[in-house]
């Protein structure tokens, strides 16, 4: 299970952001420990492009980076509904990396993360890839976004 909470209150600000995390191949974890402010802690990017339309919420612990993702794949043709993956990417200090891969379809609303969060100024593609109503095209080549952690 990895899933990011937040309480959205009443005035529209989101307070209370944690990462959760459990399962095969990862270590029980919650960041931060305490829950707390989300344009602190977590940073949003999103991009689309012929193998599907892709969105990271990274953070940091003690050195190591963790990238949530989840890409929906566009149909192939014919009867295919497309599909997609998610999961969690982890990028150790000495830039060894591992990724958990979620089994189910993720239940993702994009709108409340990009309120709930920063904008990933570190992702390749700049500012732009941090609006999610005019998602930047990124080419398929491009393994930094698609590919590795």
């Amino acid at each position: 299970m990895l899933k990011l909470t937040g309480i959205l209150q009443d005035n529209g600000t989101w307070t209370d952001l944690q990462f959760s995390g459990f399962g095969q191949g990862l270590a029980p974890m919650h960041f931060p420990s305490r829950p707390g402010s989300g344009k602190e802690n977590f940073f949003f990017s999103n991009s689309d492009g012929s193998d599907g339309y892709l969105v990271h919420v990274r953070f940091t612990v003690a050195g190591t980076s963790y990238r949530l993702f989840s890409r929906q794949m566009p149909p192939a043709g014919g009867d295919d509904m497309g599909g997609g993956e998610a999961g969690l990417d982890i990028i150790a200090p000495d830039g060894g990396t591992r990724r958990v891969v979620c089994d189910g379809k993720p239940d993702l609303f994009i709108g409340y993360i990009h309120e709930a969060v920063a904008c990933d100024l570190e992702n390749p593609l700049g500012k732009s890839a941090c609006d999610y109503r005019n998602v930047p095209q990124r080419a398929v080549s491009d393994v930094a976004l698609t590919r590795r952690p």
